[in-house]
Parts: C-alpha cells; structure tokens; sequence
C-alpha cells in the first residue's frame, strides 16, 4: 500500500482505499538495494528507493492499517513492521499477531477461522 496514488490520478475520490492490511512488508526500499542479489534485478538507485518506500511518504489518506508479521520471519520483516508502525501511526489501526508463521506461511492464517489474522481480516471489512 503504497498511498501515492492522488499524485498520479489526482481525480479519484477521496476515499478509494477504505482500509488496508499490509502482510510482512517492506516499507523502506533501501535495505532492498543493499542487497545485491536482488538488486541485481530490481535495480534501484538511492533516490529511486526513497521514491518508492512507503515509510518514507507520509500517508495519502486516513484509512486505516493493519499490519501482520510471521514470528518466525527474518529480523529484517519485523523492523520493516516497527517501522511502518512508527513512521505511520496516524493510521496504524492493529497489528495482528501470526506468531507460528513464517514469510510464506502467514497467508494460511487466511484458511484459518480461529486466528487473529482471520478474524482481524473480517473485522477490518466489517464482517461479524
């Protein structure tokens, strides 16, 4: 969920993103482009990773985040999460938590009517 969109379609409602749910994300771009092998494709620059990451941008709009990280993810995951959480607090609606997954595994919490992440989905849409 980048929240740059009003710069491209400045004509679109105000309210076109009612919420979002952001899943082990990567907010700073730049640790992207200090690694070189993935770099080695993406290819950014400084001020191309500044460009793109989102906890550098302020928040386009007022809808709120929600944001889940595997426990059992990489470090870098959980910074990326913290930070987002820091730089976005304004919207930053819940963080829910996956303790048992992994970078790949979170997405089964979806399949999964008893966990936080399902249930925090449902609740974000508006669904009892």
């Amino acid at each position: 969920m980048s929240g740059i969109e009003p710069r491209f379609a400045p004509d679109l409602p105000k309210k076109v993103v009612q919420a979002g749910l952001s899943l082990s994300g990567v907010y700073d771009v730049e640790p992207v482009m200090n690694t070189p092998s993935v770099n080695v494709d993406v290819r950014f620059d400084a001020a191309q990773a500044r460009r793109v990451s989102p906890a550098l941008l302020p928040p386009a709009t007022d809808a709120p985040l929600y944001t889940a990280v595997g426990g059992k993810e990489q470090d870098g995951f959980h910074e990326q999460n913290r930070l987002i959480r820091a730089k976005w607090k304004s919207v930053i609606k819940d963080d829910f938590a996956c303790p048992d997954d992994n970078h790949f595994t979170i997405l089964d919490r979806f399949a999964d009517r008893e966990s936080a992440l399902f249930k925090g989905a449902l609740k974000m849409m508006g669904v009892k």
